[in-house]
């Protein structure tokens, strides 16, 4: 950080937290305004189950909401993929709009599927708890 250019970590401080676990996110969240959520997993090759990138990537993208949430945070920007919407239509001249989902359904990598399951348990937990962020 210091060779990035930032010369004062007085006020930097890390919390680990699991996707997977409800653990330790409140507090994390304490006095903060804003919240970059980049975190899935994503392994060198595709796992036996899926179940092991799919639930952490949809139940973390739902733990950093609601702790946000409940702390009072300012802005939460969740980074997704192409993966969440793009591997269900043909791209060719589409446009691509916030009702185009991929089909979790279909036979796809299972790092595709939980991109698509944690955009979508996002945008049901936003939707469901009334929120609005700037």
């Amino acid at each position: 950080m210091k060779e990035g250019g930032l010369s004062d970590l007085s006020n930097l401080s890390f919390y680990e937290v699991d996707l997977t676990s409800d653990n330790g996110w409140l507090e994390a969240m304490q006095g903060i305004k804003y919240v970059l959520h980049v975190a899935s997993p994503f392994p060198a090759q595709n796992p036996s189950d899926e179940n092991e990138l799919i639930i952490p990537a949809g139940g973390g993208a739902f733990r950093v909401l609601k702790a946000a949430n409940n702390a009072g945070v300012q802005s939460v920007v969740l980074t997704s993929s192409f993966a969440a919407v793009g591997y269900s239509i043909n791209p060719k001249g589409h446009i691509f709009t916030e009702d185009d989902w991929t089909d979790s359904n279909a036979p796809l990598p299972a790092y595709i599927k939980s991109k698509t399951g944690a955009e979508k348990a996002a945008w049901d937990y936003i939707e469901n708890e009334g929120m609005v962020w700037n």
